[in-house]
């Protein structure tokens, strides 16, 4: 699956939370950083001259990191509840199952629709995803969509999608889970409603028998 795979091109409003929590991030520990510096390039060139122990350890080493810090630790949180909040009603719901080395896909209103390492949605629309393992611990990552979330056997995950757009995601198994570990690749396809609901009503249709000469034989 040669498809572009970046956590810095996000399709969705969760990936493009995560995009925004990690750059509000990565600009907090840089002030930190240069702050830090700053003050320790200003300590060298004192040469020796009086300065206010007292008045650098409370300003510089506790009301600077902490006012900093506790600043970050309160919008990540804040984020972070909002990435793992509950499905609405209305979502649809799709079984995913990871397999040592495959995708399993079911789509429940559907019993009978069932693809391999290929997820539809449709574009615009809240979906669940129900994330099993029955073997080994997998974990499923479609950057440009969602954050990673691991499976575990034996439980249940939950993991909220929602494409913006149409287009073809790729994805990946992001836990070592084994020799072909490298190979558990999947694509997730977002498509207006329309084609969606067409997409799922042939995939639930009775598979249509091979008129090749072929398969008549058998061989």
């Amino acid at each position: 699956m040669g498809l572009p795979q970046s956590v810095l091109a996000p399709a969705g409003p969760a990936a493009r939370d995560i995009v925004t929590v990690t750059t509000i991030l990565t600009v907090g520990a840089i002030v930190v950083l240069v702050v830090v510096m700053a003050l320790l390039a200003y300590g060298a060139r004192r040469d020796g001259a009086s300065v206010s122990e007292t008045r650098w350890v409370v300003s510089g080493g506790i009301v600077f990191p902490v006012t900093v810090l506790t600043a970050l630790f309160f919008y990540s949180a804040r984020m972070s509840g909002a990435l793992h909040a509950a499905a609405p009603p209305e979502a649809l719901r799709i079984d995913v199952a990871g397999w040592q080395w495959w995708w399993e896909v079911r789509y429940p209103g559907t019993p009978s629709a069932v693809s391999a390492n290929e997820i539809h949605l449709p574009i615009g629309a809240a979906v669940e995803l129900r994330l099993t393992s029955p073997d080994v611990i997998h974990a499923f990552w479609v950057p440009s969509l969602a954050g990673k979330l691991d499976m575990v056997p034996g439980r249940a995950h939950r993991l909220i999608v929602r494409a913006d757009s149409a287009g073809v995601f790729r994805g990946q198994c992001a836990e070592y889970c084994g020799t072909q570990h490298a190979q558990m690749a999947l694509v997730l396809v977002a498509e207006p409603a329309e084609a969606f609901a067409a997409w799922l009503a042939a995939q639930a249709a009775p598979a249509s028998a091979s008129s090749a000469p072929e398969a008549a034989r058998g061989f």
